[in-house]
């Protein structure tokens, strides 16, 4: 009986055993349903609040040293408290890009509809204005829109008010139709907005009609805007007030050239007055006497102010046959009333060289307009007689050209920049010498190529002799606006021979221009925990401030990091930007930099490079058998079944069971009940064997 209990023990405690591990491993393989989001929720809430409180910490202590009582309302669990220290946090962040440094701010994935552009400088800053810049064909009105949030490094709280609000559209004093060729369509360029809080927005829209004398470009369109910054300050019962002014722009596309680009237009308020009995008879002279030039201008239209007048100098003879003796030809009219008329005199001296013939001399005027600038040309004749004919005489060319920067040669001119123009003059003649060459340059387009100050737009060489060659150069600028392309130049020659022959020649050349590129990557942005080997989230923002188009943009990583698939962005438009998001693949753990190379090229094909850094704090590796088993478990849990050790191992265990059992409650109770009733069958036996024979006797007496 003891074996027996002993064995009865061994398999209650191996069932009891059994039913133990299967509870556990069901427990751990299906968890119950309320648990695992009770967890979530509280590493969600560690995740999210645990960065904000370290960030947020040193600048929450400064403010309580500052403002008390705004430090003690923050402690207080209300939105108003969570904003303050999301705002915080924001310009912690700000801060530590403004100190210069490189460190990589992980985050939750931001609200990619609506982008803020930091600003440690304007208490107003434009939502993403650069990726709508607003375009417009010459003669086509546009809408111009400034989506405008609140800086809240200005205004942190609900304590500060932004109020008087004004912005104004500035028109540049000395700009042209060429430099700025808009019209504003509002009654006002000045625009008023309520009072606007640390969390407001606000839009401001113009109207601009685009003059038919814009060329093809970017064009800047500057705002001024000026408020008071209102503070309430609950520690010394006061109100705070600060006047801020401060600028802002957007850019303006010009697609196409106006019918008028390039030259100005005589439909204007100013006109040639003429006679009304007959008409004005052009001035008539030889060559090397003087003429007068008497121009009268009406104004048809409403009050010009500043009304100035000109003729155009040219280098070309046939457009201005003049000897040029005055530095300056310009004539002040100052104010004209409507119908006002005033007469203006040019006495000029015909050029000795000028033909014969009828000569056309543009004059240009510049005026105000109701605060507008415009500008406009007229036409007056001249009549040359008994005028110079050329004679037989050797011929001037120029050979070659070439661009220069610090003596070496260059085949475009990066705007902005000054550029030395080197030509090559060949003498043609077998025999004769050319004389007294006087080699004059003209820039078609003002508005890309000027004269560099302090150079002269004229060469002068002494003698060249038969079939030889000289060297003259020019110092030209390329301004910060110039268009992309090609500009024209005509070089005029004017030259003699041993017999005082004159000779001329005129040659055009085009000098390619090119802007700078100009593209601001911002800090790379990492949105969770990099592990080492794993790909991690990056957004990396880019903003073209240049006024040429980024080609065919890509994406590379290096030092430590390795992207998870080619990136390739296509083109960024001139005020334009682009966010990349992709993944990369940090190869090592701890912290250190990897680096982000953008690539791009410009109109020309030029290959531009540039590098940021990515801070990255990764974690080590995960343990690939533990994420095996982790594996392994969650298939099992996914198919419902059991791991196949397991199932052996209960299979064994049930048939031990089984046979226990079995053992037990038949085959022992059987032996013992044979072993108790075995007696009792040998005394019937006995009985019955005593019986047969007491039978067997009977029989024989009987017998």
């Amino acid at each position: 009986m003891n074996m027996k209990k002993r064995l009865l023990i061994l398999s209650l405690s191996l069932c009891l055993g059994l039913g133990g591990s299967l509870t556990a491993y069901a427990a751990e393989v299906n968890p119950p349903a309320e648990a695992p989001a009770a967890e979530n929720t509280e590493a969600a809430a560690q995740t999210e609040t645990a960065p904000a409180e370290k960030t947020a910490a040193q600048p929450v202590e400064a403010a309580a040293q500052t403002e008390a009582a705004p430090a003690a309302e923050n402690t207080e669990s209300t939105p108003a408290a969570e904003a303050a220290t999301d705002d915080t946090t924001k310009a912690a962040a700000d801060d530590n890009k403004k100190d210069g440094s490189s460190n990589t701010v992980t985050t939750e994935k931001p609200n990619t509809d609506i982008k803020v552009t930091p600003s440690n400088a304007n208490a107003l800053i434009l939502m993403d204005a650069g990726a709508q810049s607003p375009k417009a064909a010459p003669g086509q009105t546009v809408e111009v829109v400034l989506p405008l949030a609140v800086n809240r490094e200005y205004l942190p709280s609900e304590k500060y008010l932004l109020r008087n609000i004004t912005i104004r559209l500035d028109i540049p004093k000395d700009s042209t139709k060429d430099t700025w060729p808009f019209n504003v369509v509002d009654a006002s360029s000045t625009k008023h907005l309520d009072d606007m809080s640390y969390n407001s927005t606000a839009e401001v829209w113009y109207k601009l009609t685009v003059s038919e004398f814009a060329k093809e470009g970017v064009y800047p369109v500057n705002f001024t805007v000026n408020a008071t910054v209102w503070r309430e300050d609950s520690v010394n019962g006061t109100d705070v007030q600060e006047d801020v002014t401060f600028s802002m722009n957007v850019f303006m596309t010009v697609v196409g050239n106006g019918n008028m680009s390039g030259v100005t237009s005589a439909i204007s308020p100013l006109e040639i007055a003429g006679r009304e009995d007959h008409a004005i008879a052009s001035p008539t002279g030889k060559p090397g006497e003087t003429v007068v030039l008497s121009i009268p201008i009406v104004n048809k239209g409403q009050t010009l102010t500043n009304v100035t007048v000109a003729p155009v100098v040219t280098g070309d003879l046939e457009t201005f046959p003049f000897v040029t003796t005055d530095i300056n030809y310009g004539r002040e009219l100052g104010t004209m009333e409507n119908g006002t008329r005033q007469t203006v005199d040019w006495p000029m001296t015909i050029s000795p060289y000028a033909t014969t013939g009828n000569k056309v001399v543009t004059f240009r005027a510049s005026y105000e307009e109701n605060g507008v600038y415009g500008e406009c040309t007229f036409n007056a004749y001249v009549y040359v007689k008994d005028g110079w004919v050329q004679e037989s005489a050797p011929s001037l060319m120029v050979e070659s050209y070439g661009l220069y920067v610090d003596d070496e040669e260059v085949q475009t001119v990066e705007a902005g920049k000054d550029v030395v123009l080197k030509l090559k003059l060949k003498n043609n003649a077998a025999k004769d010498v050319i004389y007294k060459t006087v080699a004059t340059l003209k820039l078609a387009d003002a508005n890309s190529l000027i004269l560099t100050s302090g150079y002269s737009d004229a060469a002068y060489v002494r003698s060249i002799p038969a079939g030889q060659t000289t060297d003259i150069e020019y110092h030209i600028t390329a301004r910060a606006s110039a268009s992309v392309g090609p500009s024209a130049a005509t070089i005029t020659l004017a030259y003699e021979n041993q017999d005082v022959v004159q000779g001329s020649a005129t040659s055009t050349i085009q000098i390619p221009i090119k802007q700078p590129m100009n593209l601001q990557l911002d800090t790379p942005v990492v949105y969770g925990t990099p592990v080492q080997g794993e790909p991690v989230a990056v957004s990396l923002n880019m903003v073209n401030l240049g006024r040429s188009r980024a080609y065919n943009v890509s994406i590379v990583a290096m030092n430590g990091i390795s992207m998870q698939d080619a990136y390739f962005g296509g083109d960024i438009l001139a005020a334009g930007t682009l966010n990349a998001d992709i993944q990369i693949i940090p190869n090592k753990s701890g912290q250190y930099a990897g680096t982000l190379v953008v690539q791009y090229e410009d109109a020309d094909g030029e290959q531009y490079t540039q590098n940021v850094n990515v801070d990255l704090d990764t974690a080590p590796a995960v343990d690939e058998t533990a994420v095996q088993a982790d594996s392994e478990n969650v298939e099992v849990q996914k198919k419902g079944g059991l791991p196949w050790w397991l199932v052996t191992f209960l299979i064994l265990l049930i048939i031990i069971c089984a046979l226990l059992a079995w053992y037990f409650l038949v085959y022992k109770k059987k032996q013992e009940a044979q072993a108790e009733g075995a007696p009792e069958e040998k005394a019937q036996a006995d009985k019955d064997q005593d019986e047969i024979q007491i039978i067997n006797l009977e029989d024989e007496d009987n017998e």
